[in-house]
């Protein structure tokens, strides 16, 4: 045997007492041979070489007044609507308008039956041309006494009668131009003309109607008085500025985007859902937008305060958890940040970053928690447009990985 070798007392090992079994002593005997029975030199064992570090690019973080979307869905209302109606009673002689019509200022709307305004029109129009007569030749008799008067030809009781004669003509001629200037009202009221610009939305009438004073006959929205009634959420609301700007889409007119302004904002939540009412005017110059469409609404506020926006390639999905890697000391760390709303740069960080902190945006399918990188300076446009092969590969990954084991 050779010298340094391990002699083995096989007769111990097979006491049929011990219930040792034949193949535990064999595996004995083997691991005493190579322990025992190797040669004096130490083995070498062939140690693998350190790979290369991973080179990544890292992102400076800075916090900026970020100005976003607030994207969420509403309702148009009418702001502003006119029942249509007239101011006497009457027949309706003919209706000039019907349902969808766009209409101007001024533009006859209805017209009754004026049949019987005409004769009292006509009556105090007779009327005070009759007084007009009576004052003018009253008028000159009160001048021819007055000027007896001044020579003492007639006496004074006969020059106030007079006067009295005169005034009671002018009093007269004014009341019969009132009832004719009260005709001529009527007459006018018999024909209803549209107080606004707008869009007829219903019609009630028909020709030959017997209508009086406060029967609806039609409803007229007014141009530019569509509102969007949407909800924003406690956290967004006090950045939400009257005449903020915003923009809407909507299914009846091919997804065109229209433009609208914040008109006013709830000062209380909704019981129901927390979330504050928000309302905005709609340019609707075209009258393509009807009240009770929905629309998607994008409502443009700018951050209370500076905001972290990452790009959404630096974002991964990883044990159904939304992970960033930053770089600290040379070392890849991972963490797991509270993101806020979506924008077009990316995502909106709420907690877990800070500004000045190096976040990993490439090589991000190679990258884990605690490898040793090596980094060198990447733009946040250069960020963004990452290859979305990087992002897909990670997670794949990160889905085999959650795959149960059997």
């Amino acid at each position: 045997m050779n010298k340094g070798c391990i002699l083995i007392n096989f007769h111990a090992l097979w006491l049929p007492r011990r219930r040792v079994s034949l193949r535990c002593s064999c595996a004995l005997l083997v691991v005493f041979c190579v322990l025992g029975c190797a040669p004096e030199e130490a083995a070498v064992v062939a140690m693998p070489q350190h790979a290369e570090p991973l080179v990544v690019e890292v992102l400076t973080l800075q916090a900026e007044p970020a100005e976003y979307p607030i994207k969420s869905f509403g309702r148009l209302v009418s702001a502003e609507k006119l029942t249509i109606g007239v101011e006497v009673a009457g027949t309706v002689e003919r209706v000039y308008f019907h349902e969808g019509q766009r209409v101007s200022l001024g533009d006859k709307l209805l017209s009754l039956n004026s049949t019987k305004q005409a004769l009292r029109l006509a009556r105090a129009l007779a009327n005070e041309k009759g007084a007009q007569a009576a004052l003018q030749q009253t008028e000159q008799s009160y001048r021819r006494f007055a000027a007896l008067g001044n020579q003492g030809a007639v006496s004074k009781d006969e020059l106030n009668k007079m006067e009295s004669n005169f005034a009671n003509a002018q009093a007269q001629l004014a009341q019969r131009r009132a009832e004719k200037k009260l005709a001529q009202q009527e007459l006018r009221e018999l024909v209803v003309l549209s107080p606004v610009e707008g869009v007829i939305e219903r019609k009630s009438v028909e020709p030959g109607q017997k209508v009086l004073p406060g029967n609806p006959l039609g409803v007229l929205q007014a141009r530019g008085s569509l509102q969007v009634v949407t909800f924003v959420n406690e956290a967004e609301v006090n950045q939400v500025r009257l005449g903020s700007l915003a923009s809407l889409t909507v299914a009846a007119t091919q997804h065109q985007q229209h433009q609208a302004t914040v008109e006013s904002v709830a000062l209380t939540a909704n019981a129901e859902t927390g979330n504050f009412e928000v309302k905005l005017r709609v340019d609707n110059a075209q009258a393509r937008l009807r009240e009770g469409m929905s629309a998607r609404v994008e409502l443009y506020i700018t951050s209370a305060s500076p905001s972290l926006i990452i790009p959404r390639s630096a974002v991964l999905d990883r044990n159904r958890k939304r992970l960033v890697y930053v770089l600290s000391d040379g070392v890849a760390q991972a963490r797991e940040p509270r993101f806020g709303l979506s924008v077009d740069e990316g995502w909106i960080v709420y907690e877990g970053l800070s500004s000045g902190e190096r976040l990993i945006v490439s090589n991000l399918a190679s990258v884990v928690d605690g490898l040793t990188v090596v980094a060198q300076p990447a733009s946040l446009a250069a960020a963004t447009t990452a290859t979305a092969t990087a992002t897909a590969t990670a997670t794949a990954t990160a889905t085999t990985t959650t795959a149960p084991v059997e």
